[in-house]
Order: C-alpha cells, then structure tokens, then sequence
C-alpha cells in the first residue's frame, strides 16, 4: 500500500483538525513530550465557540494556551495525572485539577475506564512502512489513542524516535484525511517534501480524503491530482492548476478532492470538511456556533 498517499489524504491544519472537538467532550493531551503546541494553540483560538471542554494532560512543560485563554475556566477545564513545574504552578492559580494516580496503572485505566472523545499527540514523523513513532511518551499515550473516537496527530521533525515492542508507535490507517494549509512560503515547502507528496498520491490513489487551500492546490495539480477535476486556488495560482476545470468559487469538491481559493474561504473550507468528516449535522451546529450567516 501507499502510506505516503494516504498520509496525504489526511493532512489538516491545526484549525482545520480541532474542528472535531464538540461542547462537553473530553480531550486529551497524551504526556510529556507529547503534548501537541499547535493542536492546543488551534483549540483555544475556538474558546469563544466551546464550552464544558475537559482536557487532561500529564507532565505538560507548557504553556497551555486553553488554560491560559480562559482563566474565568467558562471554557475549557484542565486536568493533570502528574504534574510539571507548570502544571504545579497551575494548580497553585486554581486553573489545573491534579487527579492522583500510579503511573504504571495508568493505561490500564484508561483502557478500562475513561472516555476518550478527542486524542491530540505529537508524534516523529511517518516511517516508509506508515507508522508515527510516539517517542518519549510511550508509557501511556497508545492506551490514550487506542481510546479516543477521534485521533489527531502532530507531527514535529525534532522529535526522537523510541525503540520497543509495539506500543510506541501508531500507524497511518489511523488517520483520516490530509490537508495542505498553503500560503507562501508554506506551498513551495509542501511541494518540495517527498513525504507530503507522496502521502498526497497515495491518499488519492485509495480514494482518501485530500484537501487544500489557497495556493496550496497547485501541488495537487503538479502531482496530476487534478487531471478532469473540479477545483479552485488563490487567483494568482489559478493559472498552475493544470489539467483541472477551474473554477473562482469558494469551495470546490470533485469526489474525494476538496480545494478553497484562499483565506476569504477558509470558513467554508473549514465546514465543508467537517460536514464531510462528521456530518452535515455537525456543520451546521458550528455554523450556528460561530454566527457564520453566509
């Protein structure tokens, strides 16, 4: 199988990926070394729009923006099995809920016992056999993703990887859809990294979901992506979406290639992929929730 496609096809901004995140849900952060910045940046940049939100980290260095963001905790409520010298701090300001417990038991509590509706994890990047490695947050954080409803996973390039049995890593068929967020210089950057490329081919190739916004197409149409496809891109890349029926609209969807001209479209964008991920129910409650009227 193509691991690199379907790495592609599953590739999300961290806004776009936080959009799984719903009213009352229990998110979690893993431990360590794997708690994902960008991810906890991107959820609290939604406070407005969410309430009752109970996030559980564990030895998180910090900050955590969903804390820090909302210090009346009318938003989001954070929890901790084991604190860092943040989380310490933290619990001192009354914005963090220590809740004891061995670590050995742990994942075995989790398995047993917790939901899980949405994971977030920073992991080394994806092996050429499909798999993310969880590096030094291996004790607990696979329980934690095998749990949750909903994987998210952050890559980060200086992350070590971890050797061992089986529990430290989490494979690709795990993921759900890729994203290329574009912007300049980020599309040259996409379009240069053999992994993005090669993820975004081998996601289309097994009709996974693949999605880009603003100049962000052209690397689908530089990779024959958008051979006969319905697709749009920023007006100054139009003109690089070979072999593609363009069109200047918002969103485009063709089968399983969504494309959006540029931020102006970024909330359609956004919705568009939700609807597709969890629902047009789900859409149009956070439509509602952010008072977008178009």
């Amino acid at each position: 199988m193509d691991f690199q496609a379907e790495y592609r096809s599953k590739l999300r901004t961290p806004a776009e990926a936080v959009r799984a995140v719903k009213n009352g849900d229990w998110v979690d952060y893993t431990s360590a070394l794997g708690f994902p910045p960008l991810l906890d940046a991107a959820l609290a940049a939604r406070r407005d729009e969410l309430h009752d939100v109970k996030v559980r980290g564990n030895l998180c260095a910090g900050p955590v923006q969903i804390v820090e963001c909302d210090p009346e905790q009318a938003h989001f409520l954070y929890h901790t099995w084991h604190c860092s010298a943040y989380e310490r701090r933290l619990c001192d300001r009354g914005l963090c809920y220590y809740t004891p417990m061995i670590f050995r038991n742990l994942a075995w509590y989790y398995r047993e016992f917790l939901t899980v509706n949405v994971a977030m994890a920073s992991v080394a990047p994806m092996d050429r056999h499909g798999y993310f490695n969880l590096s030094a947050a291996t004790g607990v954080s696979r329980a934690i993703l095998d749990r949750a409803d909903i994987v998210i996973l952050e890559v980060n390039e200086h992350l070590p990887r971890l050797r061992g049995g089986f529990d430290e890593v989490i494979h690709i068929s795990d993921v759900d859809m890729v994203v290329l967020p574009g912007g300049i210089p980020g599309t040259p950057n996409l379009a240069a990294n053999k992994t993005v490329t090669e993820t975004c081919k081998a996601f289309a190739a097994a009709g996974k979901k693949v999605a880009a916004i603003c100049a962000a197409p052209s690397v689908l149409a530089s990779l024959g992506l958008l051979e006969g496809k319905n697709a749009t891109a920023h007006a100054g890349f139009q003109d690089q979406l070979a072999g593609a029926i363009v069109h200047d609209e918002e969103v485009v969807v063709d089968d399983n290639i969504t494309t959006s001209y540029g931020l102006g479209g970024a909330i359609p964008f956004a919705l568009e992929l939700v609807r597709q991920l969890a629902g047009q129910a789900e859409a149009e409650r956070i439509r509602n929730a952010i008072a977008y009227r178009h």
